[in-house]
């Protein structure tokens, strides 16, 4: 055995050496197979041999006969064994020429070395060979065709794969399942394939039968169709048994795709000649047109539909053949279901009437069952035009349309109107391809672009969202027909409704008009069917504002600009927005010259925040010139191009509050690069911030505020940066105790922070704690407020679509570096000082990320733990009003910040709540707060989807507690006490 080692060891380094010497060693090999001893090292040097040398034939010959002859594969390792296989692929890679004079003795032994192989590495490499033989050599002579049984019988054995990899193993069960398809699909396998998957399909398991279709549609692309027409009864039987009985979305799909390729291969072209398609589409068609027709007789017609849909997609010959015939039927089943019996008179039998209603009730089961069978179709039609296969389509679709624009118009059931929007839909889809003018004319479509509309006007909300899903769908594949044949007709639906201050219309129509702006077209669209439908549809919803101005229609007015604001892209799509932009201006300037108010109407507001995301889409040379106009710092000439300029420019120091509005949009929106007067504009919205009170969040003080944060946080020259904090130093910071103030502070810190700006950031709110140290208690919560949102990424008037100057991380910062200085001050100041840290140490927990509060939870842990204790006592002892009053604030903060971690982890939740359960249970009765009562029944619930042991034992103790609060006089603790209690029973 060392001899054979070490001569194997030495032939990696043979030099060029002559073909007798290399007859030699492979004589001297394979006499000395039947030593078991020695084989891996036998088998090694005869792979090492093949893989640098040229063998002679007799060589060949001699390895296969001596392998095949002194070698039982039964008694071999798996590794040896895979040497042996190895050898195979080798010889039948280099020598297959010579292997095909003993072709019997080769697949012989072959089959005999595969058989009752179990490991994975070495099932590869079988597989591999198999495939290759079945593929190299000639399959009609006798000595291979003899053993084509025995070689499906060999792979056939492991349908299907169970193999479960184990740990560091490479080959995965995919690898399998895909290499041993390759084996079974060898057309020459065909008698014993079809029988042996169809065998399959009645596995219990899912799996297997997805395996085995999914074996199917690889035979349907490796079978002529001569192999596959005689078993298309048995195919067609499987096909509508399982979709009829299973509903595992996976065989299903698997399923059906199968019986798209079987129906594809039989309609082949390219490989059947005109006879034998008509021949076998006879057969074929014959078969699901007749079971398909008769399911509108049936309930359950959707697995019919689907068989027809899948059927149909096979080819544009199949389609044909299936669509005409169906279409008859279907028309004349629509026809017999629409004409019902009149109803019965009044003087009728209960039977009569009884039977009037059951009559009527089928009808319109089967109407909607056509309906059904019809979107099918279409849905198939729609794959085969779109795919390219039109010119082999030619069924008429008349029949189809009638049904449909019938359906749409007469009185039907929600179902079938459903369907028929859908179906509509799916024609015009049709049409937009190429190709579909051929199927479906302009006349055509124009009524059904007619139905459509009409069908949105429909009070069922499941028809109005399928006719939303259908314009979405039009908008995308064809932007120009969505444009003339949709948006006028909504357009005209919506001015109305504003005429007539009819909410629903202007809610009805807003939702389709937003639809055609937020839906992107279709890459790569024909030109005659692009075009900017998203500057068109915006446009008209900014002429409807401009239409409830003028009518003063205030709550159209508010609920259009809304929808502007919600639906503008937040790019050009490289279309035109010059239409927009000018209708946009018109509204701008109803806002700009609307009369003076302290605080801006709901309808104004929405007008002003509508056109911010348009001025956004403006290039930096038109915000140039609007913003030059709002501040009458223009330069242009008299010819300059003033489509873009306000009306009745106002100089900055003369501007009120509404003229603020609209410098404050252009201001948010406008791009870095646009200049204007940084100091000056940062004074004058200073100078708002102190002259107006916080009333709520569209005052001119909460305006200013914004505009502020976004001067600073879009400032690129630092002396201006410098000079206008010294004038918020100046001026903010002394009045820092009025609310207005404050709230202006906290914006222009988050604004500097955002964009790593921490000197001046931290300079502020440094302001702010000191304030908060000396504030009273009314005062101080309102102050803790507002630092606890400085960690809060605000999501419009910073967001990072406009501006690109904020830094990562920047609230982690703000988190860690004012955490320890909070929790100092809570734990040291005592009074108001104390209760305004923790409020505002509460306020930051519920703006930060879960996982920065993570990294900090044991050290709040104890201060929400100790806190609430002593809360709970000083309760205990103090029931007057005013130490209740101050109990209430701490334990609405403690109580929110609770809520908040309990949504973090299970194992933080557990440790915190075994300790404070029983204190919770308590405040669950407290009646000076209803935010009290309401967040310790959401802990509980929280709570009860925890598994753990330890929480299991407080299971009976937290059902009794909570029988007190069923009886709640507020309703949504009482929701939430119901829903809590009937999880602890649970537990």
């Amino acid at each position: 055995m060392r001899a054979v080692e070490l001569l194997t060891l030495c032939v990696p380094a043979l030099p060029a050496i002559p073909p007798s010497a290399v007859h030699t060693l492979v004589t001297f090999y394979s006499s000395r197979l039947h030593d078991l001893v020695c084989l891996p090292h036998l088998a090694t040097g005869i792979t090492q041999l093949l893989e640098k040398f040229s063998l002679t034939k007799e060589a060949v010959h001699s390895i296969v006969q001596q392998i095949f002859k002194e070698v039982q594969p039964v008694t071999l390792l798996s590794g040896t064994k895979r040497k042996l296989l190895q050898i195979n692929k080798l010889l039948l890679e280099k020598y297959s020429t010579w292997l095909e004079e003993i072709t019997d003795k080769f697949v012989q032994g072959f089959i005999n070395l595969m058989d009752g192989e179990r490991d994975p590495r070495n099932l590869l490499i079988a597989y591999e060979i198999h495939d290759k033989l079945m593929r190299t050599f000639d399959q009609t002579k006798d000595a291979v065709a003899y053993f084509h049984e025995e070689l499906f019988d060999v792979v056939s054995c492991y349908f299907p794969i169970t193999f479960t990899p184990k740990g560091g193993e490479t080959i995965t069960k995919d690898d399998l399942k895909r290499e041993l398809r390759r084996t079974l699909t060898a057309p020459e396998f065909s008698t014993w394939a079809f029988p042996f998957l169809l065998d399959k399909l009645s596995a219990i398991a899912n799996e297997t039968r997805v395996d085995a279709f999914v074996v199917l549609q690889d035979c349907m692309d490796r079978y002529p169709a001569s192999r596959v027409a005689p078993s298309w009864n048995e195919l067609w039987g499987a096909y509508k048994n399982e979709v009829l009985c299973n509903d595992d979305k996976g065989v299903l799909e698997a399923c059906l795709n199968a019986l798209t390729k079987t129906v594809a291969k039989l309609t082949d072209k390219a490989t059947c000649t005109d006879a034998e398609r008509k021949q076998y589409l006879t057969t074929v068609i014959t078969m699901i047109v007749n079971a398909c027709s008769s399911s509108t007789q049936n309930q359950n017609v959707k697995p019919y539909a689907s068989l027809l849909h899948y059927a149909a997609v096979g080819s544009g010959l199949a389609c044909t053949t299936i669509v005409k015939p169906v279409t008859e039927q279907l028309r004349k089943l629509y026809l017999q279901a629409a004409a019902t019996q009149p109803p019965p008179a009044e003087d009728s039998s209960a039977v009569d009437k009884l039977s009037a209603v059951v009559a009527n009730q089928e009808s319109q089961r089967a109407a909607e069952a056509v309906m059904v069978s019809l979107l099918a179709l279409l849905g198939a039609i729609y794959k085969v035009v779109d795919q390219g296969a039109g010119d082999d389509f030619n069924a008429p679709l008349e029949g189809i349309i009638n049904t449909v624009y019938e359906s749409m118009v007469v009185k039907s059931t929600e179902a079938t109107r459903q369907a028929a929007v859908e179906a509509c839909t799916k024609l015009l889809a049709i049409s937009t391809l190429p190709g579909g003018d051929k199927h479906i004319s302009q006349p055509q479509a124009t009524s059904l672009y007619m139905c459509l509309n009409r069908a949105y006007g429909t009070e069922s909300k499941v028809v109005r969202a399928s006719v939303l899903n259908g314009i979405a769908s039009i908008s995308a594949a064809n932007p120009s027909s969505a444009s003339v044949h949709l948006l006028p007709r909504f357009e005209e639906i919506l001015l109305e409704s504003i005429k007539e201050k009819k909410i629903e219309g202007v809610e009805q129509a807003l939702d389709v008009l937003g639809v055609m702006v937020t839906t992107a077209p279709q890459p790569k669209l024909q030109p005659e069917r692009d075009c900017p439908l998203t500057v068109h549809a915006l446009t008209t919803l900014l002429r409807a504002v401009f239409a409830a101005v003028q009518e003063g229609a205030g709550e159209a007015w508010e609920l259009t600009a809304t929808r502007i604001q919600e639906t503008v892209p937040a790019d050009s799509r490289g279309q035109d927005f010059h239409d927009a932009f000018v209708a946009m201006m018109t509204v701008l300037n109803i806002t700009w010259k609307t009369p003076l108010t302290t605080n801006y109407p709901s309808h104004i507001y929405a007008t002003a925040k509508a056109c911010e995301p348009i001025v956004a889409l403006m290039t930096t040379e038109q915000q140039q010139i609007l913003l030059e106009s709002g501040m009458d710092t223009s330069k242009m000439e008299e010819d300059g191009d003033r489509r873009y300029s306000l009306d009745g420019a106002t100089p900055l120091e003369k501007a009120n509050s509404n003229h603020l509005l609209v410098l404050s949009v252009i201001l948010i929106a406008a791009r870095k690069e646009v200049k204007y007067p940084t100091v000056q504009m940062v004074g004058h919205l200073v100078d708002t911030i102190l002259n107006n009170e916080i009333s709520s969040t569209t005052g001119p003080a909460e305006v200013a505020s914004h505009s502020l944060a976004a001067i600073l946080n879009k400032c690129t020259d630092e002396e201006e940066l410098t000079a206008s904090f010294k004038v918020i130093s100046e001026k903010l910071v002394p009045a820092a105790a009025k609310k207005t103030a404050t709230y202006a502070l906290q914006w222009a810190a988050r604004s500097l922070l955002m964009r790593g700006d921490a000197k001046r950031g931290n300079e502020l709110c440094k302001v702010l704690l000191d304030l908060l140290g000396s504030a009273s208690e009314a005062d101080g919560k309102f102050i803790a407020n507002q630092f606890g949102q400085i960690p809060q990424k605000p999501e419009e008037t910073l967001i990072s679509r406009n501006y690109a100057t904020s830094r990562l991380l920047w609230d982690q910062r703000v988190f860690v570096m004012y955490l320890p200085q909070l929790i100092s001050s809570q734990q040291t100041a005592s009074g108001a000082a104390s209760l305004n840290a923790f409020c505002c140490l509460s306020c930051m927990i519920q703006h930060v990320k879960p996982s920065m509060l993570m990294n900090h939870i044991t050290q709040l842990q104890s201060i929400f733990i100790k806190q609430l204790q002593q809360h709970m006592q000083h309760i205990s002892q103090n029931t007057d009003a005013a130490s209740l009053q101050t109990s209430k604030v701490y334990l609405e903060s403690i109580l929110s910040t609770l809520v908040t971690v309990f949504e973090l982890d299970n194992e933080v939740m557990e440790s915190i709540f075994l300790q404070v359960y029983p204190d919770l249970l308590r405040l669950t009765t407290f009646k000076p707060s209803m935010a009290v009562r309401k967040s310790c029944v959401e802990i509980f619930d929280k709570m009860a989807e925890i598994e753990s042991p330890n929480v299991r034992k407080c299971r009976s103790e937290v059902i009794d507690g909570l029988h007190d609060v069923l009886d709640d006089h507020k309703r949504a603790v009482r929701i939430k006490a119901i829903q809590a209690r009937n999880k602890w029973y649970q537990v």
